[in-house]
């Protein structure tokens, strides 16, 4: 689990949340595989209590919603990409001239267009911006490790993550616009940024207070409606077929940015 929080002027603070694999990773490694905004809803039986339980909550309880997040910049002005993060958070150069999530997604990609308008499973481009006032957001984010941080044991794993120096490049972040998008590995991630540490890792106490809200992802269908929908789609993600809805998680956009050299994962495997 990685979780990011963002302090802004005279508002609530921001806060991401990206998980990997439910059960825990088998790789010793923390920075083994992505992590990403959604969890897949696949679960084994012992879990599918705990899955219908939180459902009371949210009727799509394994996704975080964004839309809080990206509608309030650092100084508290609404905005979409240009607030800064507690992180430091370093944009694409091609990115840094637009203004709007679909202007920038539509207009400065043209490969991406193109790919859009000839598959079957991708949204049409949008005839004009959204409206300045509405939050433009990405429908999942996906967190790619840049850099390896390989542990003997469970035990020393936090140990060894204190021990990552300042500046040190760790992840870079992408950005899926649409579950559309989701479905197909050449246009269903963007890259929009790289996160690096401003200084060496400090481990925070059980007492101190540090707490990341969890927005509910039916916020974000309430601003997109027409993503709903889409949740119906179908994908394909390692050996398990069914709806994007329930499958999209690391293993499927982890799928998708090695089927596009994008990023695969750096750790070698044991003969």
């Amino acid at each position: 689990m990685v979780s990011l929080k963002a302090f802004r002027t005279n508002h609530p603070s921001g806060n991401l949340l990206f998980g990997g694999r439910k059960v825990g990773q088998k790789d010793a490694d923390f920075f083994a595989h992505v992590v990403c905004t959604h969890l897949s809803e696949k679960v084994g039986a012992s879990l599918r209590p705990v899955l219908n339980h939180f459902r009371q909550w949210s009727e799509h309880p394994c996704c975080l919603g964004i839309s809080e997040w990206s509608a309030v910049g650092e100084s508290g002005e609404g905005s979409l990409w240009d607030s800064q993060w507690e992180v430091k958070a370093e944009k694409e150069a091609d990115q840094q001239q637009q203004v709007g999530w679909y202007d920038w997604w539509y207009g400065t990609d043209s490969s991406s267009s193109s790919s859009s308008s000839s598959s079957s499973s991708s949204p049409s481009t949008p005839s004009s911006d959204p409206p300045k006032s509405k939050p433009q957001f990405p429908w999942a984010m996906v967190l790619a490790p840049a850099m390896n941080c390989p542990s003997k044991n469970f035990k020393t794993f936090l140990t060894d993550l204190q021990k990552i120096p300042a500046n040190s490049h760790i992840y870079d972040i992408y950005a899926c616009p649409s579950p559309a998008h989701a479905t197909n590995a050449q246009i269903a991630l963007k890259k929009i940024g790289k996160i690096v540490t401003t200084s060496e890792m400090v481990l925070s106490g059980s007492k101190d207070g540090l707490f990341f809200r969890h927005q509910r992802k039916e916020e974000d269908y309430k601003i997109c409606p027409e993503w709903v929908d889409q949740l119906n789609l179908p994908v394909k993600a390692g050996n398990d077929e069914g709806k994007i809805g329930e499958l999209a998680s690391w293993k499927l956009f982890e799928q998708h940015l090695a089927e596009t050299s994008e990023w695969k994962p750096k750790t070698k495997k044991k003969k």
